[in-house]
């Protein structure tokens, strides 16, 4: 499933979920309607997009969803599967990789209470590189972000690959990690820590 955002168009698209879907019975027209219908041009982004829907409970959008006891499995599906977005009430998160992508047909999985994604990304050009991870996590809690490095300290995502820390991302912040790929896949880990201070 393909979605129609483009630019800020989703970070616009989320806010305005946010707003209209208090008390509504489910969020999934609107939702479908911010991106099927919107008149925001030609597609330019394909991503995967789970969410817990009032009336339907947890759902993914352009992916696969197996419902697990304490865990979700999302299989991308989307046709690119280099994009892929937690969207809920008080929390929005997005992963992203500037080239290669998701391993087909092999699940992102996240934790019920978000402490843990672990994801498989595939090597699409079979040689050594660097692949650029985005990621960026907001918290209703926290208010308006703050710039790198300022603010006080809060809860953080560790970055693992392979099972090396490779970078932290801070809640209420966007950042970027570098990660040297040269197998035919690699192991992505996002795991949630309190505190969003570097280690030295």
């Amino acid at each position: 499933m393909q979605c129609q955002v483009i630019g800020s168009a989703l970070d616009t698209a989320l806010r305005f979920l946010s707003a209209a879907t208090v008390g509504a019975r489910t969020t999934l027209p609107i939702l479908s309607h911010i991106l099927f219908d919107a008149p925001t041009g030609p597609l330019r982004m394909a991503a995967t997009i789970l969410t817990r829907d009032p009336l339907f409970d947890w759902f993914a959008y352009g992916g696969a969803l197996t419902i697990a006891a304490d865990e979700f499995a999302i299989i991308p599906r989307d046709g690119l599967r280099k994009r892929f977005h937690i969207v809920l009430h008080d929390l929005r998160m997005t992963i992203e990789l500037d080239r290669d992508g998701f391993a087909a047909e092999r699940p992102i999985v996240v934790a019920r209470d978000l402490g843990r994604i672990r994801m498989m990304v595939e090597n699409r050009t079979a040689d050594a590189h660097v692949t650029r991870l985005r990621v960026s996590v907001r918290d209703r809690a926290l208010g308006e972000a703050f710039p790198a490095g300022t603010g006080p300290p809060r809860a953080a995502y560790t970055v693992v690959q392979d099972g090396q820390r490779v970078g932290v991302v801070r809640v209420g912040e966007e950042s970027e990690i570098a990660l040297t790929v040269s197998g035919t896949v690699t192991v992505i880990e996002l795991i949630r820590t309190g505190e969003g201070r570097e280690e030295k």
